[in-house]
């Protein structure tokens, strides 16, 4: 589920066509917003209770804080070239989705 974003998002900057553009951001969307979930469950699996809240609440804020950060270069290349920025958006989220050590076998049960 982590490389059809990267992939949809590449594929933006590579489009000249809206609709197509507007239908590849959607389901790149969708498909990246599923990854939080199973996410936030393996954290719930492997903490312990008491610090259970602090440990979620950290990651939130480290990874609001790399969004934040991204941001802030997408927009600076997004200045140079809109085209260049998804690529380069969709080059890291695959890298990230691919060493990501986050395996199905961690997720079940």
């Amino acid at each position: 589920s982590g490389v059809i974003p990267a992939f949809g998002i590449a594929w933006i900057g590579m489009t000249d066509s809206p609709l197509i553009a507007a239908m590849l951001a959607i389901v790149s969307i969708g498909f990246g917003l599923a990854r939080i979930g199973p996410l936030t469950s393996y954290m719930h699996k492997y903490l312990n209770d008491r610090e259970r809240a602090t440990t979620v609440s950290l990651f939130n804020a480290i990874r609001n804080s790399a969004s934040m950060g991204y941001s802030l270069l997408i927009a600076i290349v997004a200045q140079w070239s809109l085209a260049y920025a998804f690529f380069f958006l969709g080059a890291v989220i695959g890298f990230v989705a691919i060493c990501s050590p986050l395996k199905e076998k961690h997720l079940i049960d």
